[in-house]
């Protein structure tokens, strides 16, 4: 894996800052067949990498992506530039339009699973922060603070913003296809110290065998047969996600048997952090949902 996180910094990394020329409002015929072209070629390495059989086949189509990403971004004004047909690649932006975050998943063997992503800073300069998946070496991912090159990989789906204490917080909702027995999703925090993105803060408040604990982010595992829910909801001005229970009573704290029993959990925002609802709606569902696999193009459309 250290060769892996070298590499990968290489790649990305000695290009943090690449100069730009001034910014334009608009993209001419010229800067629009660029970006096109690297989108197209990008779109191809993708979608080897996700449907080539062998490891090491999808292993090189990756590590085509990166280099290529990076050329297209330092292009002047990439940051407005899509890459609207990148089926594979997750791009999200910060609520206040300050970053965005590109992120992916890579298949190994046994339906394992490496992240690679990037944060690209909204400003005159290329500015791109690689983030190097060190997953494996996270022993207690609900309580560690992270950086950009000790990172824990997951694909980003959604970000919310709040303000504490002077301070912008992003929340970055999270999915890791994990194994072939469970899934997992997430709420990170993500902060800027000194200009540098970090990654946790202890601001999910949860009551666990009678004890309240703060967490640095929050994660949900579950059976990979099973479908759950992990999102912010405008309309309820909640964080609402699946309350899972085991499929048989034997297997308590066994998670990739745990599935949806059709009832919610939640998380509040009060003074400054996310408090536990241990129940969001008091209607409830005569069966649990029947659990279907996950699907990243159904349930997270490319608009």
């Amino acid at each position: 894996m250290r060769l892996k996180s070298r590499l990968l910094t290489f790649l990305f990394g000695c290009i943090l800052i690449v100069p730009a020329s001034a910014q334009k409002s608009y993209f001419t015929p010229q800067d629009s067949a660029y970006f096109r072209a690297y989108e197209d070629t990008i779109a191809l390495y993708l979608d080897s990498m996700i449907n080539c059989a062998g490891a090491d086949d999808r292993i090189a189509y990756n590590y085509g992506i990166i280099p290529r990403l990076v050329s297209a971004l330092r292009h002047p004004n990439s940051y407005y530039y899509g890459f609207d047909s990148l089926r594979g690649m997750f791009i999200v932006n910060a609520p206040d339009d300050r970053f965005r975050i590109f992120t992916w998943q890579l298949e190994l063997e046994m339906k394992s699973y490496r992240h690679f992503g990037a944060i690209q800073m909204n400003q005159g300069d290329l500015k791109l922060f690689p983030l190097v998946d060190a997953s494996e070496a996270i022993r207690n991912p609900e309580a560690a603070v992270l950086t950009d090159s000790l990172w824990f990989g997951m694909v980003y789906y959604k970000i919310i913003k709040r303000e504490h204490e002077g301070k912008s917080h992003y929340f970055l909702f999270g999915y890791d296809e994990n194994n072939l027995l469970s899934k997992i999703k997430f709420i990170d925090v993500l902060t800027f110290n000194s200009g540098r993105p970090r990654f946790g803060a202890p601001m999910f408040e949860v009551q666990r065998q009678g004890k309240t604990l703060m967490l640095s982010r929050f994660m949900l595992e579950y059976s990979s047969s099973a479908a759950a829910t992990l999102n912010y909801f405008d309309e309820y001005g909640k964080i609402i996600f699946d309350h899972l229970v085991p499929n048989n009573p034997n297997s308590v704290g066994i998670y990739f048997t745990y599935i949806p029993d059709g009832t919610y959990e939640g998380f509040e925002w009060k003074d400054g952090k996310w408090v536990w609802i241990e129940k969001v709606f008091t209607e409830t569902q005569d069966t649990p949902p029947f659990p279907v696999p996950f699907d990243f193009r159904r349930e997270y459309p490319k608009k």
